[in-house]
């Protein structure tokens, strides 16, 4: 069956009992199609989104900070899952972030979509930001907040700035 088929069956289902089979039959055909860090990360969001998507913001977030944030699930060649971020801005419960790494493969790419941070004080390696993952989030997605980069600092100057570059040309 194909998307489109999908889809429309979805939205042909009757009753709460329809949909929560096929809710779940769809699940455990993807779950089986995943690695074990998959179904974990997987896991991990899902139980985040229970117990987070009603809090307004139960940690106090300025721009700035550097949060470990639950982005969710990922297509294809985006930050999804567990990761931090970088608040750029906030907005009526709502925060601007660019996605971090640490991953060491990131380092030596000199590419539009990737800026250098380097080293910030309350993390252990140094970070990599994802230019072009950068969007609004919902602040109850922000777990914790775990270092600072001050608005003054000239990373945080040239990151809003490459940010707007990569977003509007």
């Amino acid at each position: 069956m194909n998307d489109y088929e999908l889809i429309q069956q979805a939205y042909n289902i009757k009753s709460k009992e329809e949909g929560m089979h096929y809710y779940t039959k769809l699940l455990n055909d993807q779950i089986r199609n995943m690695t074990l860090q998959q179904i974990k990360m997987e896991c991990v969001s899902s139980i985040n989104r229970l117990h987070r998507q009603e809090i307004k913001a139960d940690i106090n977030v300025q721009v700035g900070d550097v949060c470990y944030i639950d982005y969710g699930p990922m297509y294809r060649y985006e930050a999804g899952y567990q990761h931090f971020g970088i608040v750029l801005k906030l907005s009526h419960f709502k925060a601007f972030v660019v996605p971090l790494t640490s991953n060491q493969n990131t380092y030596h790419l000199e590419k539009e979509h990737v800026f250098i941070v380097g080293a910030i004080e309350g993390l252990t390696k140094h970070s990599v930001c994802f230019l072009n993952d950068a969007k609004f989030i919902n602040t109850s997605r922000i777990i914790d907040v775990y270092g600072h980069l001050s608005m003054q600092d000239q990373r945080f100057i040239q990151l809003r700035r490459k940010v707007f570059e990569t977003i509007f040309g």
